[in-house]
């Protein structure tokens, strides 16, 4: 998920995310904007729930079920801190 190319043209992501669809396994996500607090909701069709982390997973990562909630800091180098 790239935090500058995959929402409305020419804007970035919006601090909160709604993920709907079927959404499984690990989503890696990037380019996220230096001192937002993101808050990512699963609103997806499958109950196996999804784990979002920073590209690699160096900076943590955060389980977020069915119908959950979870929240990740962007700090200094687009570092998406995600625990």
């Amino acid at each position: 998920l790239d935090l500058e190319a995959d929402c409305p043209p020419g804007k970035a992501c919006p601090p909160v995310i709604i993920m709907s669809g079927r959404q499984v396994g690990t989503i890696e996500v990037r380019n996220c904007q230096e001192g937002v607090m993101y808050t990512f909701l699963n609103k997806g069709d499958l109950d196996a729930g999804v784990v979002l982390q920073h590209e690699g997973g160096l900076y943590g990562s955060k389980g977020i079920a069915q119908f959950g909630v979870g929240t990740c800091f962007c700090y200094t180098d687009q570092l998406l801190m995600c625990g």
